[in-house]
């Protein structure tokens, strides 16, 4: 008699991967700091990018306004 393997409901399965993802993964994030915004910069607001990962070579994802998008970053204090 064989014991039947159960299976992980869809929604374990889906906590694990998000925890691993967004907690147990560290953070990928380039050198420098975003320039600082203006908010007084208007236009739709979009989000071009969602983290430093999304960003070409060592830009950053910074906020613009209401926007965040991928700038080049200074160096420095923020």
């Amino acid at each position: 008699h064989e014991k039947k393997k159960k299976l992980k409901p869809a929604a374990l399965v889906f906590i694990e991967v998000m925890y691993t993802i967004y907690i147990a993964l560290p953070e990928l994030k380039h050198p420098g700091y975003c320039p600082k915004s203006n908010p007084k910069v208007s236009g739709e607001c979009r989000k071009f990018c969602s983290g430093d990962a999304n960003c070409p070579g060592d830009m950053r994802c910074c906020e613009c306004g209401c926007s965040q998008k991928c700038m080049l970053p200074i160096e420095g204090k923020a």
